[in-house]
């Protein structure tokens, strides 16, 4: 990956929470993928993630300024029914330790809150998310999955798609979400996160890729 301006900081929480790079091997989509892997180690509520160390991205509050482009590749390597996840664009500054439909603050990204049974498409405006349920478990493992989040200039609504690599099929078909957006004069980090919520085996989460392109 390529990054103008920006590092990135690690979320690591917990004993052996961290980042690895597994061996690429044949068997499935998931295992031949170049992956960074998030794990949360050992302790119980353990957390593990990446995050923009600057502010990347906004919806613009005036003509021509602000809007993106985002996408990101991702996979849950191993889970659980009550982990929780998310990958996107957020204002949350530090390792996830909640819900991520509170935890975000404002935000769009692909997740999944320890009460959700699917992964969700997740916006926030600062006090409210909405959800946009893309029928697939967050305890599927091995399914590779692109996220788009695309945001015009001074627009007023956030396009998301969600397609199953493997599959081709489209879970969410170019939704254009208009409720609970993050304020147009928000700017959001680029971030990835994981956390689990009971057990003293580490979750992980498997990403190929983010790629941001800001309009302005």
């Amino acid at each position: 990956s390529i990054g103008f301006g920006d590092t990135w900081t690690a979320r690591n929480a917990g004993t052996s929470a961290a980042q690895s790079h597994p061996t690429r091997a044949s068997t499935n989509i998931l295992t031949q993928m170049k992956r960074a892997l998030f794990g949360t180690g050992t302790t119980a509520t353990g957390s593990s993630g990446i995050q923009s160390t600057n502010l990347a991205a906004w919806r613009g509050n005036a003509a021509g300024l602000g809007g993106f482009f985002f996408f990101a590749r991702l996979a849950m390597e191993t889970s659980a029914s009550d982990i929780r996840f998310m990958v996107g664009l957020s204002t949350l500054n530090a390792a996830i330790n909640g819900e991520p439909s509170s935890q975000m603050g404002s935000g769009i990204v692909i997740g999944a809150d320890s009460t959700d049974t699917n992964i969700q498409v997740i916006s926030r405006d600062g006090t409210t998310a909405h959800k946009t349920d893309t029928g697939i478990s967050k305890t599927a493992t091995g399914t590779v999955l692109d996220f788009y989040a695309f945001a015009p200039p001074n627009g007023s609504d956030i396009k998301v798609r969600v397609v199953n690599v493997g599959t081709g099929a489209v879970a969410v078909d170019n939704v254009a979400k208009t409720s609970n957006l993050p304020a147009a004069a928000t700017f959001m980090y680029v971030q990835a996160q994981i956390q689990s919520v009971t057990g003293a085996t580490a979750k992980t989460l498997a990403l190929n890729r983010l790629y941001l392109e800001s309009d302005t």
